[in-house]
Order: C-alpha cells, then sequence, then structure tokens
C-alpha cells in the first residue's frame, strides 16, 4: 500500500482498520463523513448470528467472571481451614418417602423402603 495525502478524509477506497460501532449497531450520524470503516456487506444476512460488544463490556465481563471465580475458591479455601466442608442437606417431603424409579421393578427389594437412593430403614429392623 501507498501514501495517500488526504488520509482519512479522502474519497478514494482505502482500507480503514477500525469498524463503526454504531454503524454495527444499526445507524452511524455521520454517514460517509466518518472516520470509522462502515462495511459494504448487508448486515441483515448476519443479524442474529453475531453479538458486537465493546472493548469495555468484554473486560468488565471477564473481570467479573474472575472476580466471582475467586470468591469462590477464597470460600472453599475458608471452610477447609475452619474445618467447614459444606453440607448437602436432603429435606424430606412426603412425595420423598417413595421413588418407584429407584428400583427397575418399581417396588422396594429385600424388604427396604427406599428414599432417594438412600436406605431409610428395613422391615425386619422395623420390628
Amino acid at each position: 500500500m501507498g501514501f495517500c495525502p488526504d488520509g482519512p478524509n479522502c474519497s478514494k477506497r482505502h482500507v480503514r482498520k477500525v469498524m463503526c460501532e454504531r454503524y454495527l449497531a444499526g445507524f452511524c450520524p455521520k454517514g460517509k463523513e466518518c472516520e470509522f470503516t462502515h462495511p459494504k456487506f448487508k448486515l441483515g444476512l448476519l443479524h442474529g448470528r453475531f453479538k458486537i460488544f465493546s472493548d469495555e463490556e468484554l473486560i468488565g465481563k471477564r473481570l467479573k467472571d474472575k472476580e466471582d471465580y475467586e470468591n469462590k475458591i477464597r470460600l472453599e479455601r475458608d471452610l477447609k481451614e475452619r474445618g467447614l466442608a459444606p453440607e448437602v442437606r436432603l429435606e424430606v417431603t412426603e412425595e420423598d418417602d417413595y421413588d418407584p424409579g429407584s428400583v427397575s421393578n418399581g417396588k422396594p427389594e429385600d424388604g427396604q423402603m427406599q428414599q432417594k437412593g438412600e436406605v431409610v430403614e428395613t422391615i425386619g429392623d422395623a420390628q
């Protein structure tokens, strides 16, 4: 490529490297006077396939994701140091007493009453 003395004000076809965010969003009020590139392809063909983010949005999202991840790791480490492991608690309601899907024939085997995969009591032990 050569050098154009008119620079970005030249009306000839020179390659401009920075795309106009306003034009990509739908409308640029500066039109041909804009110092940024206005692509010549039809944006309607690509509508819905691409999402355009500004650098600030991308950086902000990545920083938030990093901060959330670091907070999660810090919380897990603090719980381990204190000897408090995260507990998983199972709340039992009347609908949860019997799970026919846990056994292939739909009935508890070996006289066991089942609750979400754990043995609650055996019928022989209840006497």
